[in-house]
């Protein structure tokens, strides 16, 4: 998302037709996708684009228990400053703007849909930080249940 208006619009279809797409199944009828896994960019400050689509398309057509967000980069946010390059870790400084960032995206989303998501995740792929935590978040996200498909919010 965010590459100009025309590809993010391609790119919202898209996810609507995947979230949108089902199975049927002796018990009924069942969303192919029971989890949706959003990363935001945690060197960007611009996220309006991301905000749009969750509140707009994603929260819409799936339950806010099955959705986990996480916030990449945290390496590179603040401009890559206070990052500790020998323990591979935020600095205090960096830590409290990256939980701040955490809180303001949860506050935010449950601000525009009146939905609570769990608080999101920060990491660095590249750093190898907080990847234990995200796949925390990942299998304590994942539904005991397949998605009964309902009719959007």
């Amino acid at each position: 998302m965010g590459d100009g208006k025309e590809a993010d619009r391609a790119h919202r279809q898209k996810l609507i037709d995947v979230l949108s797409k089902t199975y049927t199944h002796s018990d009924g009828q069942w969303g192919w996708i029971d989890l949706v896994f959003v990363i935001l960019d945690g060197s960007s400050r611009d996220l309006g684009t991301a905000y749009d689509l969750l509140r707009d398309v994603i929260l819409k057509m799936i339950d806010p228990d099955r959705v986990v967000v996480a916030i990449n980069q945290a390496d590179m946010a603040m401009k890559g400053r206070y990052w500790d390059k020998v323990l591979h870790q935020p600095q205090p400084n960096l830590q409290q703007f990256l939980d701040e960032k955490a809180e303001s995206v949860q506050k935010r989303i449950l601000e525009a849909t009146g939905l609570q998501i769990s608080r999101p995740v920060y990491y660095s792929a590249y750093e190898n930080y907080h990847l234990e935590e995200i796949m925390d978040a990942v299998i304590n996200h994942i539904p005991v249940c397949r998605r009964k498909m309902h009719t959007p919010r």
